[in-house]
């Protein structure tokens, strides 16, 4: 990030005074299209269908670099045992190795997935 400009004095509505940048924190979508990501039936070791199953950590490593960029905590399968959403810090158009793991650290599955 690079900032120019000055911030001036013009009465109470404005800002003024100064920001390290070090403690700039962006959230929220920034106008960019958040990425929408779907795993597909997910099964257990024997086959069954984990169906409205809580996989407690899903983890999004981008395929180009492998950075992760995105965990998500205490996800929910639907009923056809189908994990879904959207996430900002996924760009569309990108592919994930996407993993999801038990509390125990024994992994429950791991397949790529491209954002939508």
């Amino acid at each position: 990030i690079t900032a120019s400009g000055t911030l001036a004095d013009a009465g109470p509505t404005l800002l003024s005074g100064s920001l390290p940048l070090g403690s700039i924190t962006a959230t929220g979508s920034l106008g960019l299209q958040p990425g929408a990501w779907q795993v597909n039936s997910l099964t257990n070791w024997s086959g069954a269908l984990q169906a409205s199953v809580t996989i407690p950590w899903i983890s999004f490593c981008r395929l180009t670099d492998g950075v992760q960029v995105l965990v998500l905590a205490n996800q929910v399968t639907n009923s056809a045992g189908t994990l879904t959403g959207t996430n900002a810090a996924l760009v569309p158009g990108t592919w994930y190795m996407v993993t999801g793991w038990n509390a125990d650290g024994s992994q429950r599955f791991a397949t790529p997935v491209l954002a939508g």
